[in-house]
């Protein structure tokens, strides 16, 4: 006698309401640990207007590319706001000091205070996270050496800064823009860089025009202050 195996399979439609493909189930399809979020602060120094910018970056996420019908960040209690798609499974916001109504410019009321971020998953449930806090905000700003004040540069310039001190471990990042009449387009980033390092040439060469540059130091927790602007204008190399 001999054995055979038979093989069946179904396409039919998935109506039963314990599984989470049918359109009957009405549990939850996916966990907390699925979702995830992180609020950061950015210190912001400029040239132009002079006065300090302080604000916090919000940010949720999730491990699946799903449809939402909203993602939010609530503060205390106050008015929700809704987070924008940054990306793929990403989402975010910034909050100006003006949304914490405090009559601190640097906000160090707000670390300490909760916030709280949601999910609204399409066809299922609102998944709501654990709240965040704050953990530091970086009150001093790196300082730049050169290039600044619209010096003249080759095309590859070399970016040089002062040594940020801090009790912390911290890292740097310098970006450069494009400053042209009616834009800016940022043209180069580097990689973070470790606090031995305080001078890097730009990994790509710059096309003639009107540039600034920009310094942040990172910490631990990506929290991140930025210098003021370091303006400079390329000029063409000879030979080139």
């Amino acid at each position: 006698m001999s054995a055979s195996c038979l093989s069946l399979s179904c396409n039919a439609p998935h109506d039963n309401p314990l599984d989470p493909e049918s359109k009957y189930f009405n549990g939850s399809k996916y966990s907390l640990e699925d979702f995830a979020g992180c609020v950061r602060s950015l210190h912001t120094s400029r040239s132009f207007p002079t006065t300090d910018v302080y604000s916090v970056i919000v940010e949720g996420s999730m491990s699946q590319d799903v449809e939402m019908d909203s993602v939010w960040v609530i503060y205390r209690n106050r008015t929700p706001v809704e987070l924008e798609r940054l990306d793929l499974g990403l989402w975010g916001t910034i909050l100006s000091s003006a949304y914490f109504n405090t009559t601190d410019p640097q906000m160090i009321g707000v670390m300490g205070q909760p916030f709280v971020i949601s999910f609204a998953v399409t066809g299922d449930e609102i998944y709501t996270l654990e709240p965040l806090y704050l953990i530091r905000l970086i009150e001093e700003t790196p300082r730049l050496i050169s290039p600044a004040a619209y010096d003249t540069v080759g095309q590859q310039p070399l970016l040089k800064w002062e040594t940020f001190s801090a009790p912390y471990e911290i890292r740097y990042q310098a970006s450069v823009w494009r400053d042209e009449v009616g834009f800016e387009v940022e043209t180069w980033s580097s990689d973070f860089l470790p606090d031995s390092v305080h001078e890097i040439e730009t990994g790509e060469t710059l096309v003639v025009g009107n540039y600034y540059w920009v310094l942040y130091v990172i910490d631990e927790f990506l929290n991140r202050s930025r210098s003021h602007e370091g303006e400079f204008v390329v000029r063409e190399e000879a030979g080139s």
